[in-house]
């Protein structure tokens, strides 16, 4: 099966977001730091509707100064992979994303959840509600592909120690 390649590249860059999410967003009220390291895609938990699900990616968050940077590789059952990157301060600003040819931008706020709007040329394509609970980060994203079919994945990041 081929990869879906309008919204291959924005699952990533949406998963790879939740990562930023900073205590205030947390119930449990975990430090900030708990974000920062090395997260990666347990497939097997994870939901792709429609699939084929990715083989694997890895996030990798860094922060210096308020300013979070994500870099997220990606690569799909076709053989296909991405690399992307970014950097937010989470405040509702849009920010740029290099790396991705299905999107351009983000633009993220933070309540108890983190919420973000991935765009294309100033155009909404996909949603994300993400939380991290106990180490583990869950997240729910949705858009359509460019014939009107819409698609959602429930994916699961474990923290690598």
């Amino acid at each position: 099966m081929t990869r879906i390649s309008s919204n291959s590249t924005l699952f990533g860059i949406i998963v790879a977001s939740l990562c930023l999410l900073p205590p205030a967003a947390l119930a449990d009220g975990k430090d900030v730091n708990s974000y920062v390291g090395t997260w990666i895609l347990n497939v097997a938990k994870s939901r792709f509707r429609p699939g084929p699900p990715m083989q694997s990616e890895t996030l990798i968050i860094t922060e210096t100064g308020g300013l979070w940077h994500v870099t997220d590789d990606e690569h799909f059952a076709d053989g296909t992979s991405d690399h992307l990157e970014w950097s937010t301060k989470l405040n509702g600003t849009n920010n740029p994303i290099t790396g991705g040819p299905d999107v351009d931008s983000v633009t993220d706020r933070l309540a108890k959840s983190y919420n973000a709007t991935f765009m294309k040329a100033g155009r909404p394509v996909i949603w994300e509600t993400a939380r991290v609970i106990d180490g583990v980060m869950h997240s729910s994203i949705h858009g359509k592909l460019p014939d009107g079919t819409p698609w959602k994945y429930y994916l699961v990041f474990e923290r690598q120690r």
